[in-house]
């Protein structure tokens, strides 16, 4: 063999194996070509706005690599964010809240109910331990069939009591149902949130929500839809143009419509919860932003290399949420001072004060006594007397009480709903108190009417007069049975709707 093959040999081996290695191992981001950019949704708690987004390569798939090369700037209406820190989803140790909205009406044949159950069983099967999932049922009727929980034995025995057997379908409400209950900010529920459906797009329910009302809800504050749309054959123009509307939904919140075709069931909820979870998390910082409930304009831009792209939503700027003072601890006593000594001196300075108020009441009853003098010089009058003012009586000027100007009032809000007319709530308005189902916001909270926004409506005084507007809640707010297009006067006795729940407002006192 001719003298230093075998090193030129070992070399190219060596070669070889490192590029065959190169290939195996996934690319980093810089490597790949960036296509797209999604915001799919944001978490805001002031200061921090979090954002989950979805970054695709030239084939639409998602990218989960890290983004060291990438950067994000962003804007909340005209004011700008720092930070913008990016970060893959799947190593954040987030959860993800699930919620299964499901078809209980006849237009799902048995086979294709079976396959579901099963593909929805396989994503519990999946969750991971900081996961959750609540389940949604829309038919003739809308109905929660199972609240946020971690239990997957409970969530598949659930999904294994459903059945078929509604005769219409309400597709609406319950989209707006699930909304909803993606927008929670239970501590304990993960912020990230997404709605998963199949259905064929069709809501057949007379006088039910409509699609404009749908779209109007999505347009703040949105929750990701993921769609799988299917129509039983034939295909007719009416099928697909359902197909489109929930296609229309899904983009619009910032989820996706997959057409069932011919994949199977399992196969399309696997690669879909693998596509959700293909995300990232981008975190920015506005310092500037005033929680007045107002819906602003959230836009991110993103630039790797040359290339940017951009992508927002509108999201509501709520109120910071109050945070709970520690308590002051006790000052401990000086050294050398023990308990009992502590007690005596205590009790000793009581005596002294009691001494020195009794000796003040006894000097004020003889000075009240002693006649004035016709010569003595006027006296200014005393500092509880400056609030009174004179007014011309019969007999000459008359001295009326007059109290302090009211700057607090105190309002009672009393149910009138049949189902509630026991309840009533109460609330100090010393600035503008806001209505709805969010404790952490609001100063009163309705919690139990799911139709109630998290932050819906807002009371507020000015020059002796009371106004209320509606925060761009999901269901408006009627004032007197006519709905809120602006702020607007009200009266002591007017009565105020919010979702199913009726009030009256009454003027208790001013304080």
């Amino acid at each position: 063999m001719v003298p230093g093959i075998h090193a030129i040999t070992g070399r190219a081996a060596l070669c070889l194996a490192l590029l065959c290695l190169a290939l195996l191992l996934p690319p980093p981001l810089y490597a790949v070509e960036i296509a797209g950019f999604r915001v799919e949704q944001a978490y805001v708690e002031l200061p921090n706005i979090k954002v989950y987004a979805e970054i695709l390569n030239n084939n639409g798939v998602s990218i989960s690599d890290t983004a060291d090369n990438v950067t994000i700037t962003a804007t909340v209406g005209s004011i700008q964010t720092s930070n913008g820190k990016i970060s893959p989803f799947d190593k954040s140790g987030e959860g993800i809240g699930y919620v299964f909205l499901v078809d209980i009406s006849k237009s799902l044949k048995p086979p294709q109910f079976e396959h579901m159950r099963a593909a929805m069983s396989g994503i519990i099967d999946n969750m991971t331990q900081k996961d959750m999932a609540a389940i949604i049922t829309f038919g003739k009727d809308v109905k929660v069939a199972s609240d946020y929980t971690a239990d997957k034995n409970e969530l598949k025995a659930k999904i294994k009591a459903l059945r078929v057997t509604d005769d219409q379908t309400q597709l609406h409400l319950g989209l707006m149902k699930a909304v909803e209950m993606g927008r929670r900010i239970d501590a304990v529920v993960p912020a990230r949130k997404a709605i998963i459906t199949l259905s064929d797009g069709e809501d057949d329910f007379a006088g039910g929500m409509t699609k404009d009302e749908i779209t109007d809800m999505l347009k703040v504050d949105r929750i990701p839809i993921y769609a799988i749309g299917f129509y039983n054959p034939p295909a007719t123009p009416k099928k697909d143009e359902h197909l489109k509307t929930l296609g229309e939904f899904a983009r619009r919140s910032g989820g996706e419509l997959i057409r069932a075709n011919d994949l199977p069931y399992d196969q399309i909820y696997t690669t879909l919860n693998s596509r959700i979870r293909k995300a990232f998390i981008i975190t920015l910082n506005c310092d500037n932003c005033m929680g007045d409930g107002q819906a602003l304009r959230l836009q991110l831009a993103l630039t790797s290399g040359t290339k940017q792209l951009t992508d927002g939503m509108d999201i509501r700027i709520l109120p910071r949420a109050k945070a709970t003072p520690a308590p002051t601890p006790k000052p401990a006593p000086p050294e050398g001072i023990t308990t009992k000594q502590i007690y005596i001196i205590s009790g000793a300075a009581a005596v002294i004060a009691v001494l020195a108020v009794v000796f003040i009441i006894i000097r004020r009853k003889k000075k009240k006594r002693q006649p004035q003098q016709d010569n003595a010089p006027h006296q200014a009058m005393p500092d509880e007397d400056i609030t009174r003012q004179f007014k011309e009586g019969p007999s000459g000027p008359v001295r009326k009480e007059q109290a302090l100007p009211q700057r607090r009032v105190r309002l009672k809000f009393t149910a009138i709903s049949p189902a509630q007319r026991t309840k009533a709530y109460e609330a100090i308005l010393d600035k503008p108190i806001v209505m709805g189902r969010n404790p952490a916001y609001c100063a009163v909270t309705i919690p139990d009417d799911e139709e109630i926004s998290g932050v819906h409506c807002e009371i507020s005084k000015s020059g002796g007069k009371f106004y209320i507007k509606d925060l761009g809640s999901t269901n408006g707010t009627l004032v007197n049975g006519v709905p809120l297009t602006s702020i607007q006067k009200i009266d002591e006795g007017d009565t105020i709707t919010l979702g199913q729940t009726q009030i009256r407002m009454t003027i208790l006192a001013g304080q």
